[in-house]
């Protein structure tokens, strides 16, 4: 429930509700990608991005290099 406070409060109608099981939910949310790094990275643990392939790929190599910064 944080995560969908947090994404309500960021992107408020710019978020759609595409799937909602009771213990997951899927969110189309169309917003600048700059924005959107910065509200995947505050909630790593907790989201997933699906989409578009390239923003997903920019997610993972920032993961990648942080790992390698603070592990490597």
């Amino acid at each position: 429930m944080d995560l969908w406070q947090d994404v309500a409060e960021t992107f408020g109608k710019d978020a759609d509700v595409v799937r909602n099981d009771g213990s997951e939910i899927a969110v189309k949310i169309m917003a600048v990608p700059s924005e959107m790094k910065s509200g995947v990275l505050a909630h790593i643990d907790k989201c997933d991005v699906t989409g578009p392939k390239k923003f997903r790929e920019e997610i993972q190599r920032t993961i990648i290099e942080a790992y390698r910064q603070y592990c490597g």
